[in-house]
């Protein structure tokens, strides 16, 4: 959404300050979308996308500032479909990277479950450790669910947006 309004107000802003800023964000644009392609997830990747993404949001806010100064602010144009499109993508690779992390909490789910059906066929009776692994086994439970919510829903948004570039593409 930020993105889409930033390039309206771009778009519709011709002065050479303006110009200047409209360089800059292109060039952060770029930047950002280099950093998300790598796909790396460390600290230091993950602070200067920070760092990007702040400045890009000081940039739309100064545009908007000279934009108020200069006259009324124009109406923001409603994504493309092609960016809907790529927002769905973004939504399916975030689904899909949910799912690999499901999978791997199933993994775990069902080694806990195997030690702790293992402790309890070798032990007559209960041990303190048996609650500890109850413990783990739910809480892994509970993650997995928590999980699966958020694969549900990155799905449904990626529908929502496919559909909405769709209606956008049928149109014009």
């Amino acid at each position: 959404m930020f993105e889409g309004i930033a390039l309206a107000l771009l778009l519709c802003a011709p002065t050479a300050s303006l110009d200047a800023h409209r360089a800059e964000l292109d060039d952060l644009a770029g930047r950002i979308q280099q950093l998300k392609l790598r796909q790396l997830h460390g600290d230091n990747v993950r602070r200067e996308l920070e760092r990007l993404l702040v400045r890009a949001q000081e940039l739309a806010g100064a545009i908007e500032a000279e934009l108020d100064r200069g006259g009324a602010l124009p109406i923001a144009l409603p994504p493309s479909p092609d960016e809907l499109r790529e927002r769905a993508d973004a939504a399916r690779d975030e689904a899909d990277r949910l799912a690999a992390a499901i999978h791997a909490l199933e993994i775990r789910i069902t080694t806990a479950s195997n030690e702790l059906r293992m402790a309890q066929f070798g032990a007559a009776i209960s041990t303190p450790r048996d609650a500890e692994r109850h413990l783990r086994l739910r809480a892994l439970a509970e993650q997995r669910q928590l999980l699966s919510r958020r694969l549900a829903a990155a799905l449904s948004e990626a529908a929502r947006l496919e559909r909405e570039a769709k209606i956008i593409e049928g149109e014009r």
